[in-house]
C-alpha cells in the first residue's frame, strides 16, 4: 500500500518524530478501507503547474516521471492540495471542489466518496511533508549541493500546518 511506502520513507529520513505525521500515518492505516479500490494511471503531481492550456482547454500534461497505478482519487486530492492553493477555496486557485467533481464525474462516470477524498487529501499532505524531508536528507548527505534541496525544510512546515488545521477543524472526520 502507498501509505506503507511513505511511512517507511518517513522513518528513514526523520531525525526526530513529528507527532502530527505519526498521527496521520496511524489515521491513514486505520481508515485504509475507505480507499476506493479503483486503480488507474495516476499522474502523481497533477496540478496547475504541470498543465498546458491552449485556447482555454488543457492541451497537455507535463511531468510524468512519478506516474504509477493507484486510486484515481489521489490525483484529485493532489490537485486540491492546500499547499497549492493556500487559503484560497479554489483548487489550484482555479475552481471550487464541487464543480470540479461534477465535471470529473461527467467525464469519467464516477465520483469519489467524501471519505475517500479526505483520506487522499491527508495522504497527499503527508507525502508532501515526507518528500520535503527526503530532499533535505539528500542535501544533508551531500548527494546534491543545490540550495533548493536544503530550502525544502521550510516546506515541511506548510504541510504539517495544513494537516494540523484539518485535524483541528474536524476535517479528518471521526
Amino acid at each position: 500500500m502507498e501509505n506503507d511506502k511513505w511511512a517507511g520513507a518517513y522513518r528513514e529520513v526523520a531525525d526526530i518524530p513529528i507527532p502530527v505525521l505519526d498521527l496521520a500515518f496511524a489515521w491513514l492505516d486505520h481508515r485504509s478501507d475507505v480507499v476506493s479500490g479503483r486503480v488507474s494511471l495516476v499522474h502523481n503531481d497533477f496540478r496547475v503547474g504541470n498543465l498546458v492550456v491552449q485556447d482555454g482547454r488543457i492541451s497537455g500534461v507535463l511531468d510524468w516521471e512519478t506516474a504509477h497505478f493507484s486510486d484515481p482519487t489521489a490525483d484529485i486530492a493532489w490537485f486540491a492540495q492546500r499547499t497549492s492553493r493556500g487559503r484560497s477555496p479554489l483548487l489550484c486557485k482555479l475552481i471550487e471542489l464541487e464543480p470540479f467533481l461534477d465535471e470529473y464525474e461527467r467525464a469519467g462516470g464516477w465520483r469519489p466518496s467524501p471519505e475517500t477524498l479526505t483520506w487522499w487529501s491527508v495522504q497527499s499532505l503527508v507525502k508532501t511533508a515526507v518528500g520535503c524531508l527526503q530532499a533535505v536528507d539528500v542535501y544533508k548527505r551531500g548527494d546534491r549541493d543545490e540550495l533548493r534541496y536544503s530550502n525544502m525544510a521550510h516546506s515541511v512546515y506548510y504541510s504539517i500546518g495544513w494537516l494540523t488545521k484539518m485535524l483541528r477543524d474536524g476535517e479528518w472526520g471521526n
